[in-house]
C-alpha cells in the first residue's frame, strides 16, 4: 500500500516493512516496525482511518501508525572518537 499523510509524504508497505518517502527532501528511509511480508507479492495492506492514522496488517498482525507522531530528521548525538588502534598498536 502507498498512503500519503496529511503533509503530503508517502508511507509504503514493502517485502521489507514500512518505509517512509519525504516527497520535500526526495529521501526514503525504512521505519522501524516489526513488519516483514514472507514474501515479494505486492498487497493492499494499509488503510488509512478517519482519525488520521495508518492501519497495516500483515500475518495476522495489526499495526497503527500516527504519522504526525513520526520525526524521522531528529539531530542525533555527534559520533566522537577518542583512541583508534590498528593491530593493537
Amino acid at each position: 500500500s502507498i498512503l500519503p499523510d496529511e503533509k503530503g509524504n508517502l508511507w509504503i508497505s514493502t517485502a521489507d516493512g514500512i518505509n517512509y518517502f519525504n516527497t520535500e527532501k526526495s529521501s526514503i528511509r525504512n521505519v522501524a516496525i516489526d513488519l516483514i511480508f514472507l514474501d515479494n507479492d505486492f498487497a493492499a495492506n494499509g488503510i488509512s482511518g478517519l482519525d488520521g492514522k495508518f492501519y497495516f496488517f500483515c500475518n495476522n498482525e495489526f499495526i497503527e501508525v500516527d504519522p504526525t507522531a513520526y520525526h524521522p530528521d531528529q539531530k542525533f548525538p555527534h559520533l566522537v572518537l577518542s583512541r583508534f588502534k590498528i593491530f593493537d598498536h
